[in-house]
């Protein structure tokens, strides 16, 4: 069979739960990238994203059934695992049609998702733009799946799944295509946290400009986010302003939300992009996320100068002894600084935090809520500690005692290795929010500086009424 249509999918982690964290819908970067080279490749290509379309295992498998793709490639992170296991019941629907897996999960547990999913043909390991157009040119060709280099896949001679051997990274990765949009339905993809002071309505455009993670916090796998391994790699600074531009003109955002793990990483690069947006005359807010310890006044006041309107910070502890133990790489003391900078530069702030680390104790998790108070960001997450396939601290799991397999660090509480009682964490988690949002002083400065934009951005009364159930039905 030759293959020329191909749906890639993502398997949702929370989406079509009523109970989920509210959460920033965000594009499958992934899937996008991949979509692009096969569809350069003249390939026909769609793409599905549960996680938008709060569909569940048996819708999905009826949409699969109807539309009968040459091959299917799930997008799974480990939390998208029980819905890989809910496929399993209808797998009948999709049993002629060649199914990959690719994403976080597969690259780190490729042997048991062949093993525990017989409906499940193989594993793209690690990136997935060139391996999976290697893939389909070996299908079409009849090919050896052993000469495709990043796969594991069930070796039936040999009666076990081989791993063909891990694939170089893209260094260079302005030879990727650009993610086609129009495939992902851009409209349906919108940030709720980030806030953009404007009094036309928001329209989100989103772009990865980077790879790659050089830190090694505990808790957190080098698959898991955006990064594909430790090694840094960058678009170009032309590269990135022409993509910026391509939003702009080809889909009329006027807002964009870089996905960046670590945007300031490289400062010198930073600043290069920022005097080129303000040399390009580009008329546009946008929103990062980097670390407190890649910040200072110079490129927080280029960030500001070229229209950056927030920054959102992974802080995880108000105390100094777990953020070490998270393997951290930063202190209160940076974060201070960071965010003091930040503030003063007039641009916003969203913190993460993170409850229920490793020994952790009560007084500690107040710490982490003090420090917010001080830190006065203008918006919160909450996560809990979990431990991802792949992480250090996973590895050393006993996995009869401590099985992860679905948790999500927002949703899903189920691993409790600090030294706080389950029912307590879960009490602290919602003093949290409750304490630190129905504050007098928060709902002050929300209503000076947000509240009155939020009547035409942000869909501020969704993320409020999400926010409400999330809390409700917990």
């Amino acid at each position: 069979m030759t293959i020329r249509n191909i749906v890639l999918a993502r398997l949702s982690h929370w989406g079509y739960s009523c109970r989920s964290h509210p959460q920033d819908y965000l594009p499958p970067f992934s899937l996008g990238f991949a979509a692009s080279v096969l569809k350069e490749n003249g390939l026909s290509v769609s793409i599905i994203d549960t996680l938008v379309e709060k569909s569940g295992p048996r819708s999905f498998s009826e949409r699969i059934k109807k539309e009968k793709p040459d091959l299917l490639i799930l997008d799974v992170a480990s939390f998208g695992q029980e819905f890989l296991n809910g496929l399993g019941k209808y797998s009948g629907y999709f049993s002629d049609i060649k199914t990959w897996c690719m994403g976080h999960l597969a690259s780190s547990s490729a042997e048991e998702i062949i093993r525990d999913n017989r409906f499940i043909d193989g594993c793209i390991v690690g990136e997935p733009e060139d391996t999976v157009k290697d893939l389909v040119a070996c299908l079409n060709n009849n090919g050896r799946l052993g000469s495709v280099r990043g796969i594991a896949f069930f070796d039936k001679e040999k009666e076990k799944v081989e791993f063909t051997g891990a694939r170089e990274f893209i260094h260079d990765l302005d030879r990727l295509p650009p993610i086609d949009y129009r495939l992902l339905k851009m409209e349906r993809y919108r940030v709720f946290s980030a806030h953009i002071p404007s009094w036309k309505k928001l329209k989100w455009g989103f772009l990865l400009t980077s790879r790659g993670c050089v830190h090694n916090c505990i808790y957190c796998s080098a698959t898991l986010r955006q990064s594909y391994g430790r090694l840094m790699r960058f678009n170009s600074v032309d590269e990135v302003v022409k993509q910026m531009e391509g939003l702009i003109k080809g889909f009329g955002v006027n807002a964009i939300a870089f996905q960046d793990d670590n945007f300031t990483f490289d400062k010198e690069r930073t600043i290069s992009i920022c005097r080129k947006i303000i040399e390009k005359k580009l008329k546009i807010r946008w929103v990062v996320q980097t670390r407190a310890d890649y910040l200072d006044g110079e490129i927080i006041s280029w960030l500001k100068k070229a229209g950056c309107s927030c920054i959102g910070l992974g802080i995880e502890s108000g105390s100094d002894r777990v953020l070490k133990l998270l393997n951290k790489g930063q202190t209160k003391e940076s974060i201070y600084s960071a965010v003091r900078q930040i503030k003063e530069a007039g641009i916003s702030v969203i913190a993460f935090f993170m409850l229920g680390s490793p020994t952790e104790t009560y007084a500690e998790a107040m710490d982490t809520f003090r420090l917010a108070k001080e830190l006065k960001p203008q918006l919160i997450q909450v996560a809990f500690f979990t431990p991802y396939p792949g992480s250090a601290f996973y590895e050393k799991l006993d996995k009869n005692k401590f099985n992860p397999s679905g948790a999500h660090h927002y949703n899903s509480f189920r691993l409790n290795f600090s030294g706080i009682p389950d029912k307590e964490l879960l009490r602290i988690h919602k003093m949290f929010y409750l304490k630190y949002y129905f504050c007098p002083g928060f709902m002050l400065s929300y209503l000076k500086d947000r509240a009155l934009y939020a009547f035409v951005n942000n869909q501020e009364l969704k993320l409020f009424f999400r926010t409400i159930r999330y809390f409700l039905l917990r």
